[in-house]
């Protein structure tokens, strides 16, 4: 087996390396609650009882829809 000499893979999701739209940003779009992520990300991570309620609010979403709605 011959290696394709790469040795590193870095995907950003979060917009910490490449700035715009980040995956979570673009599924809550498309699910109509983009403004409420927007709400989330402008959160301190100190406030740690929001964040919490913040991603059990945005699981909620996403199993409300489908694998397929979600790509």
């Amino acid at each position: 087996m011959r290696s394709s000499g790469i040795r590193l893979v870095a995907f950003d999701l979060d917009g910490t390396l490449v700035r715009g739209e980040t995956c979570v940003e673009a599924i809550a779009r498309s699910l109509g609650h983009l403004h409420h992520v927007r709400e989330f990300e402008a959160l301190s991570p100190r406030q740690l009882k929001e964040v919490a309620s913040a991603r059990e609010r945005m699981a909620r979403w996403y199993a409300a829809s489908t694998p397929a709605e979600l790509l």
